[in-house]
């Protein structure tokens, strides 16, 4: 998917100048004429970078809102504001003021093709290291699922959100079985191979809202959003059937693996906290392991 940017111009001519020399870029543009439900807009569209008029940041004489707002809304405050200014509306210290308060780069009208270019493309190069740093902030090096770190951050936002699931909302807690004697007997490239294949078969089984993580070692999570406990239960199941049915082979020897579960349920009619839902989970998958290992159980 190509870049999207947005200008927001009050200004019709100004808007149209900027959207045809970036379109002949291979960037989507869009525009808006002012910026009342610009920030919806910006995250409902995955915008990457902004074209922002002086005259738009300015309205009202608070040329603080605006860009405040972006700072303060998580899935915007790392997207590059690029301020279009007419020199009879921000002097320098107004644009000095504009980029401490958050905006990354500022060009003056009447904008010039080839400076308007260069700049737009530096503001989405810096998104794009923004995002890929993000993205190894919050994701498993060698599984490429998200980490704990990520788990932290999500499970609180769907605890918020239980009442808008229609079927509730259940965490898995994935653990192999007799991880360390794969470790032991095979050594630690083994054990790095079968915990990417449980992790690919995790990945496999589920649908494409759930949220699969690694917690480290051959330990894993997954949060299911808006799913029942029935439901939950048959989706952990296909990955423990899907995971029994891996072979390895090392040091010329066949090697299977299993995997124990535990699953926890919270729905409108029983809310829980994050730490409540995450100990049930896990009070269930040492059940599991109790009972013999390779096998699901659901929190009562």
């Amino acid at each position: 998917m190509g870049s999207k940017i947005l200008v927001i111009d009050s200004d019709a001519d100004s808007a149209g100048l900027v959207k045809s020399v970036l379109e002949n870029e291979n960037v989507t543009v869009r525009a808006m004429d002012s910026a009342a439900g610009a920030v919806n807009r910006i995250i409902e569209e995955e915008i990457d970078a902004i074209l922002l008029s002086a005259d738009i940041l300015n309205a009202g004489g608070n040329s603080h809102t605006f860009l405040s707002e972006l700072q303060n809304t998580e899935k915007t405050k790392d997207i590059p504001v690029i301020i279009i200014n007419d020199p009879g509306i921000f002097s320098a210290p107004e644009i000095k003021k504009a980029l401490d308060n958050g905006a990354y780069d500022f060009i003056n009208k009447p904008s010039d093709p080839f400076e308007l270019t260069a700049r737009a493309k530096a503001a989405l190069k810096f998104k794009t290291r923004i995002d890929a740093l993000k993205e190894s902030a919050e994701r498993d090096s060698l599984t490429k699922l998200y980490n704990k770190r990520h788990f932290n951050e999500v499970i609180e936002k769907h605890i918020s959100r239980i009442m808008e699931y229609e079927h509730g909302l259940a965490l898995v807690m994935i653990d192999g079985d007799h991880f360390k004697k794969i470790n032991d007997n095979y050594g630690h490239t083994a054990g790095d191979a079968v915990v990417a294949a449980l992790a690919n078969a995790m990945d496999k089984s589920v649908k494409s809202t759930d949220i699969v993580c690694r917690f480290g070692g051959d330990e894993f999570s997954i949060i299911l959003p808006d799913t029942s406990e029935s439901q939950a239960f048959e989706i952990t199941e296909r990955i423990r059937r899907n995971v029994s049915r891996i072979v390895f082979n090392f040091k010329n020897e066949e090697v299977k693996t299993t995997v124990s579960s535990g699953v926890s349920h919270s729905d409108s009619d029983n809310i829980k906290t994050a730490p409540r839902i995450i100990n049930e989970a896990d009070a269930a998958l040492y059940k599991a392991k109790h009972n013999g290992r390779n096998r699901t159980e659901i929190f009562i």
